[in-house]
């Protein structure tokens, strides 16, 4: 597939430097030669014909740079992607490691919801953020949950299945429910996934990272 794709840029660069070619022959070459026809010994446009492989060769050397850069990022997409898809199917191998149904997954939510310290909640309700549940994102089945701005509101989406396959128990479960609700929160708040991670409540944690208090009882 990679070497599909080099030899697709590597012809689009050479249609690209053709064309370029052309325009540059069309454009200033032949104007040049009417300009000067009558001049002795300019008999025919033919005088600028070495020219052109050497526009040529100078387009084709100012795209390389440009090429090796577009297709060095498609491989390292390429390469996250793999990655990323055989994550995904690690983590689906697994059962869930709580089983929950949809109305405890929700009664879990609800509880943490209702835990959160005041200026949180009143937070949550002068920027009209909607707290909801469903099953799974579809495409990403390791997603946790999910913030989104929404014109003048915002949504936070908590996703049970892969809540429950990253749990162990129950009291994992809504320790895994309370730390990514606080994470999507930390979204409503102006956070990064980079600032996130100062804290475990973070995607990738950093070692110092400051701990979070746990769910409430």
């Amino acid at each position: 597939m990679i070497g599909k794709v080099r030899w697709l840029f590597a012809g689009g660069s050479l249609a690209m430097a053709f064309v370029v070619t052309l325009g540059i022959t069309i454009g200033i070459g032949l104007p040049m030669w009417s300009e000067y026809r009558s001049a002795p010994g300019v008999q025919s446009p033919i005088i600028f014909a070495p020219l052109i492989p050497i526009v040529f060769l100078i387009v084709w050397a100012a795209t390389a740079k440009v090429r090796r850069d577009v297709i060095a990022v498609h491989e390292e997409n390429s390469e996250l992607a793999e990655l990323s898809r055989r994550a995904d199917e690690r983590f689906l191998a697994h059962d869930p490691g709580v089983a929950s149904t949809e109305d405890e997954f929700a009664q879990i939510v609800e509880h943490e919801i209702a835990a959160l310290p005041a200026w949180i909640t009143q937070a949550i309700q002068s920027d009209n953020v909607a707290i909801d549940v469903a099953d799974e994102l579809p495409g990403q089945p390791r997603t946790l949950g999910l913030y989104r701005r929404l014109g003048d509101t915002s949504e936070i989406t908590l996703y049970r299945l892969p809540l429950s396959r990253a749990a162990r128990s129950h009291e994992g479960l809504r320790r895994a429910v309370h730390d990514t609700l606080l994470h999507e929160l930390g979204h409503l708040f102006g956070m990064t996934e980079r600032d996130l991670d100062d804290y475990t409540i973070g995607n990738n944690p950093r070692p110092d990272a400051q701990r979070v208090h746990p769910p409430s009882e």
